[in-house]
């Protein structure tokens, strides 16, 4: 009989990366969990800063965006703040998302047992616990999952070094690796940590956690396939991008009647129509914002990955070396990119967050045809 596959996945990476496991690998772990039958392991202290979170995000966007609407208050008479959703809309949107994953997770009540392991874990300085004003929370969220993972593989997913042993990799600390062993619980360790400092420039983060997750569930369920998994067709056609500059509507020809009388001029310049010109130059412009983006996303969706590796990524999605380097010479000079010791970094964060979430399902389709 297999094993029941659990997971475990920290609010940093759930709600902060994931948005609700909406991106960065989360939509697709989602579609593995429900074909697979394996469950993400929630206790209830994690349920709450889920939601806690998840409000917070959504109230930090809502109140940047407000700032920004004020500067256009010059320009416009309505009150656009009245389409901003209110803190009480914020929760029952995170209530509700949260109650649309149900299926797929196994929520853990806190009872006092399980407080008082917690307290005696922390008390006696074992792992997770931390010196840090976290430790008891770590500790409830570790007995609970212990309480119930008792004879399955679970995977932990979390920034929280208070997991695992020492600084750096994914080992886990030795007292969890001992007690999993003690209930026959075969543990793997994902320590999904940002890269900092020489690290961001290195790109030591290339690959999600939440991926990972999913090229183990489906090494380990026969009945889980790539194809059953919701991933975008690298072969599709790439959403539409609008054109770097739209075509100007073709202006009326004017009558000789209309012109005003000017001095000769060449017959080659006489009656050069600028709508035309625009209108034929808006393919190619289109072709080349399309590529531009696609690139920017790439390049925010790694998170500062080197060039060679870049344009390695682009050329298994069918990009042409020589325009790619041309694209990325042209978002450098946007100051939208740059090149800091052979990587390419993001440099204007919100349009490489959002053309980050237009290539995500076409990077994470091209992992899965890498395994």
């Amino acid at each position: 009989m297999p094993k029941p596959i659990y997971v475990f996945v920290d609010t940093n990476i759930a709600i902060h990366q994931a948005h609700f496991f909406f991106k960065k690998g989360g939509q697709e772990l989602v579609s593995a969990l429900r074909a697979s039958g394996a469950r993400v392991l929630l206790p209830d202290v994690l349920y709450r800063e889920y939601l806690k979170n998840y409000v917070a995000i959504g109230r930090a966007a809502r109140d940047e965006l407000k700032a920004d609407l004020s500067k256009f208050r010059a320009f416009f008479d309505g009150d656009l703040d009245q389409f901003l959703p209110a803190d009480s809309d914020l929760e029952a949107r995170a209530t509700a998302t949260l109650d649309s994953l149900r299926d797929i997770m196994i929520v853990i009540p806190e009872t006092d047992a399980l407080v008082v392991a917690a307290g005696r874990r922390s008390m006696a300085d074992i792992a997770p616990c931390t010196k840090s004003d976290h430790g008891f929370k770590d500790c409830l969220i570790w007995d609970s999952i212990l309480s119930m993972a008792a004879g399955g593989d679970l995977h932990i997913v979390t920034q929280d070094r208070a997991f695992f042993a020492g600084d750096k990799g994914n080992a886990l600390a030795p007292s969890i690796l001992a007690e999993g062993a003690a209930r026959e619980i075969a543990l793997t360790g994902y320590c999904a940590r940002e890269p900092q400092g020489k690290d961001q420039q290195r790109n030591t983060s290339v690959t999600s956690p939440l991926f990972e997750v999913t090229k183990a569930i489906m090494a380990s369920c026969a009945s889980v396939s790539r194809d059953s998994l919701n991933v975008l067709d690298p072969e599709a056609t790439p959403p539409a991008i609008p054109a770097t500059a739209p075509a100007a509507p073709a202006a009326a020809p004017e009558t000789p009647a209309e012109r005003p009388p000017t001095s000769p001029v060449p017959p080659a310049t006489q009656f050069v129509d600028d709508g035309e010109l625009e209108a034929l130059l808006a393919p190619t412009r289109s072709e080349f914002g399309r590529l531009e983006v696609r690139i920017l996303g790439i390049v925010s969706f790694f998170d500062g990955p080197d060039k060679a590796r870049l344009l390695g990524l682009l050329s298994e999605m069918g990009v042409d070396r020589a325009r790619a380097e041309n694209a990325c010479d042209r978002l450098t000079l946007a100051g939208l990119i740059s090149e800091i010791g052979g990587h390419v970094l993001p440099v204007a964060k919100r349009p490489g967050e959002l053309a980050a979430a237009l290539v995500e399902s076409e990077v994470i389709a091209l992992m899965h045809r890498r395994m």
